[in-house]
């Protein structure tokens, strides 16, 4: 099992609740004066001066929504305001909260609090005098545990850190980052929280015992449900259930929420039936008397498939009745027992909403969702941001699942199953239909919903015609290439008498070519690649003349220069440019790996600097061979890295399994083109001046080109009313547009876009259902100005006004 854990008992992220409720619009006034008047009870018991001063102050308290609070006595304290707030607290609340600033009594827990610091300086340095370094450490971790009791995030990790440092051993190692995690948690720092999670992982696979195992799946599990990962969050979750001991965390009950939540927006049905519908654990809860009798007592089943025998038809189910409150505390033994008594919660919406999917009662399990969302998604800090997603998951799930069982459905017939009204239900199935989240079509005209997700037998039918025909092309292919050997002898094959003259037609040049300008497919002479045409292919030309010699050679002309600089494309090196050193010495490394084995030669011999050295290592480790084939989406862990550069670029969460690596800037822009091109009149607006890369590609795949102008009297901004205009008049045209390209910072003009003009492009391509396609590659050659990525503005749009743009795709 382990030692019992350490540094358990600070941050209370109970705490963390009871401020974002004082806040919360969703919050009723009377859980809004229990969670007040808890905070203050917990301000004074803990003398938590740094964070009454970082709630209450008159000007930098952050429930202050003037920034001129209530107080009793006025104050003009200094001191800034502590990094990071609980995730729903960065922006002053919109509701009025009553905290009012005591100048005296913060003074009183300052000194309080001073009192207490010299007390461990005292205790740290008679322990440093007289015993070992098992005191010494316990008066750092004393410490540590005294910033985590009041509030104080910097100073706190800061003391962790500095007692980790000098701990070897593991478990304690693993408690004190599980520490920092609350506290990450408690001040809704994800990227901390990711980090460290992290690093917990690494310390627990490298030997961590078996409670500190199964409490990491329990943070983990609550960190992927912060960030939207709830197919990530749901097994996690619902492993802890049976071995949960972070009471720290969370209490029982809210485990059960999240684990119920997550599993049913993201497991498979089978799944969904054994880890949720008939786990133990969620029907001691969940579940009626006897369910609840069979559950605590082990005689219920949860192996996949259990009961299905027994599933109702959807017309005749109800929800089970459930239990209308429960004390969870009074479920659990030992460890459980021992904690602090749990309010009782009403799991009456939560039943209702597992048991009505489950069975297919679609109108009892819309109003559970309801219920759900006003009782749990809008009352917990965790769930209140991504509320808006969740609830349309779950009706997405509830289409599903009716849909999937027939060909066609009325519309009239499965608005009344849902309990709707038929104008809801197209326009709720029709954004999920343009996601291509369901496979379905709508006929207002005849009132019906018909499928065109594939059978199996279809499918396998398919599959083999379209084997079949490739495997013809192949040997009609041979067969050509065998006719053309022996034409070109003089000679048909054995078997072949036909006449010359019924052989395809050929260049005029050569009877045995099959392709001429005018055969080959004709957009691709419609691109046009400036940048590469003709004046680029004349410029080589005289390049090559120059390099014969004076005088020329006939039929050659004398030129009047002698020397070609190509402007046509930036390429700085062949003006002699310097190129970086660190990318061509880790090459070398990882092309000829042997180099390492002599590290001082290359040091010392030949000044290779130790970085490069150690990237070439990493590089090695993680791809073995650079002539071997990798992911299609790229090695994990250079997208892991470059996961990491966006998370400190932009400040938010970035995951490396939405990166794809490309060769180049190019090559992920066409495939990004076929992907969207799908028809003749799709149409790309398209920024001009731009890189003709765009242009030609759209002219290659027959799609349309929507040009928008930029601004030049504004440093070639981006000007939305032009883009508004370009839009209408395609539209009017008949192009279905589907994409706006920007270049941020412009190519060929350098401009950067401002915050604003990025807020307003993403404003309309939300309005508009647009993918927006950002191609950042110059994003470090900023020189004037100050570069904003799309990705940056649209997480800090979804900050403001969360759900709102949760569907607006961008690349």
């Amino acid at each position: 099992m382990g030692s019992d854990p350490q540094y358990a008992k600070y941050p209370s992220l109970s705490l963390a609740q009871d401020i974002f409720s004082l806040t919360n619009p969703s919050s009723a006034d009377t859980s809004r004066q229990t969670s007040l008047k808890k905070i203050q009870d917990a301000v004074t018991e803990h003398k938590m001066a740094p964070l009454y001063r970082y709630l209450a102050h008159p000007t930098d308290g952050i429930l202050n929504t003037s920034g001129e609070g209530s107080t009793r006595k006025s104050s003009t304290p200094g001191s800034k305001k502590v990094p990071g707030a609980p995730s729903t607290l960065k922006r002053r609340p919109s509701v009025s909260v009553d905290f009012p600033w005591d100048e005296e009594l913060y003074k009183r827990l300052r000194i309080e609090n001073e009192t207490e610091l010299e007390s461990f300086q005292k205790e740290e340095e008679e322990a440093t005098e007289q015993a070992g370094d098992t005191e010494v450490q316990a008066a750092k971790g004393k410490r540590a545990e005294f910033w985590a009791r009041v509030g104080d995030k910097d100073k706190a990790i800061a003391a962790y850190e500095a007692v980790l440092e000098k701990t070897g051993v593991l478990g304690t190692k693993i408690d004190i980052v599980l520490a920092i995690i609350r506290m990450g948690m408690f001040f809704g720092d994800r990227l901390l929280v990711k980090k460290e999670v992290d690093r917990a992982k690494t310390l627990v696979d490298t030997g961590g015992d078996w409670d500190r195992r199964n409490r990491l799946k329990a943070y983990q599990g609550l960190y992927f449900l912060t960030i939207r990962s709830y197919n990530l969050a749901a097994p996690l979750l619902l492993d802890s259930l049976s071995t949960f001991t972070s009471y720290e965390l969370c209490s029982y009950s809210s485990l059960v929420v999240y684990s119920v939540l997550a599993g049913s927006v993201s497991l498979k049905r089978v799944d969904f039936k054994s880890k949720v519908v008939d786990a133990p654990e969620i029907r001691a809860i969940l579940g009626d008397g006897e369910e609840k009798l069979a559950a605590l007592s082990g005689a219920a089943a949860s192996g996949p498939g259990a009961g299905d025998e027994e599933m109702q038809d959807a017309s005749s189910a109800t929800p089970a009745a459930a239990s209308t409150v429960v004390n969870l505390t009074a479920l659990g033994t030992g460890q459980a027992a021992a904690q602090e008594a749990e309010a009782p919660i009403d799991f009456t919406p939560l039943a209702g909403l597992v048991r009505s999917l489950y069975v297919g009662n679609y109108q009892a399990f819309f109003l559970a969702l309801a219920a759900v969302e006003d009782n749990f998604l809008s009352q917990d800090r965790y769930l209140y941001e991504h509320r808006g997603w969740y609830v349309r998951e779950m009706r997405l799930r509830g289409y599903q699942q009716l849909l999937q069982s027939y060909r066609v459905v009325g519309l009239q017939s499965m608005a009344s199953d849902f309990g709707i009204s038929v104008d809801f239900l197209d326009r709720d199935l029709a954004k999920f239909i343009a996601a291509d989240r369901i496979p379905c079509t709508i006929d207002r005209v005849n009132g019906i919903i018909e499928t065109n997700r594939p059978d199996d037998k279809n499918k396998q039918y398919a599959d083999v015609v379209k084997q079949g025909d490739s495997l013809i092309t192949k040997l009609q292919k041979y067969g050509q290439a065998i006719c053309l050997l022996h034409f070109g002898s003089g000679q048909f094959p054995p078997t072949h008498t036909a006449p010359r003259s019924s052989y395809r037609a050929m260049s005029s040049t050569s009877v045995l070519r099959s392709l001429n300008i005018d055969n080959i497919n004709p957009h691709v002479k419609e691109a046009k690649y400036a940048v590469r045409g003709e004046l680029a292919v004349r410029s080589e030309k005289y390049r090559a003349q120059l390099k014969k010699g004076y005088p020329p050679t006939p039929p050659d002309e004398s030129l009047p220069f002698d020397q070609v600089i190509s402007a046509n494309i930036g390429n700085p090196q062949q003006l002699d440019q310097k190129p970086i050193t660190f990318f061509r010495q880790v090459l070398s490394l990882v092309e000829y790996p042997p180099l390492l084995e002599n590290e001082e030669v290359l040091r010392n011999g030949l000044g290779y600097k130790q970085d490069v050295i150690d990237r070439a290592r990493w590089l090695l480790n993680e791809v073995k061979s650079v002539g071997a084939y990798s992911a299609s989406q790229g090695v994990p862990a250079i997208r892991e890295s470059v996961a990491r550069y966006i998370e400190r670029r932009d400040g938010y969460p970035s995951d490396a399994a939405n990166i794809f690596l490309s060769a180049g800037a190019s090559s992920g822009v066409n495939t990004l083109m076929n992907v969207i091109c799908a028809k003749p009149e799709t149409g790309i607006l398209v920024p001009i001046p731009q890189y003709p890369l765009y242009t030609a590609t759209l002219a290659v795949l027959n799609a349309r080109c929507v040009p928008y102008y930029l601004d030049e009297s504004a440093s070639w901004g981006t000007d939305l009313s032009a883009i508004k205009e370009s839009y209408q008049k395609a539209k009017a045209e008949g192009t279905d547009v589907r994409a706006i390209v920007i270049i941020n910072p412009g190519n060929p003009t350098g401009a950067s876009l401002s915050s604003s003009d990025v807020r307003n492009v993403l404003e309309f391509a939300a309005e508009e259902q647009l993918v927006v396609l950002a191609d950042e590659v110059y994003q470090t050659n900023v020189f004037i100005g100050h570069f904003t990525s799309f990705k940056k503005g649209l997480r800090d749009l979804q900050k403001e006004v969360p759900s709102k743009y949760d569907n607006l795709e961008l690349a």
